[in-house]
């Protein structure tokens, strides 16, 4: 656990916040799998070196993740990106 200081009416309250382990792996991402990031999760639609687009099938958002990597996040797989671009909701199909 890690400690900051926060300043509050200009008093100083702690907070403690994890840290978490971050390993990158060299491992390839595969089109069409599903991966954590954060709490949520994200399938791969298409792959250009390490720029990916993908879709949160929880609600269809989905984005262009640049500089996307797996890493092993306190040792669970993990897709992580340096930032996205294009994020949109895609049109959800309801059937009745």
């Amino acid at each position: 656990m890690a400690i900051k200081l926060l300043y509050v009416d200009d008093q100083v309250q702690t907070v403690e916040t994890q840290r978490h382990n971050y390993v990158k792996l060299s491992e390839p991402i595969i089109v069409g799998r599903e991966y954590r990031n954060s709490s949520s999760v994200y399938k791969v639609i298409q792959k250009f070196y390490d720029t990916l687009v993908v879709l949160r099938p929880s609600d269809g958002w989905t984005c262009t993740a640049h500089g996307a990597s797996l890493y092993l996040v306190d040792g669970e797989l993990e897709l992580q990106w340096d930032f996205s671009t294009g994020g949109h909701f895609e049109e959800q199909t309801c059937l009745i």
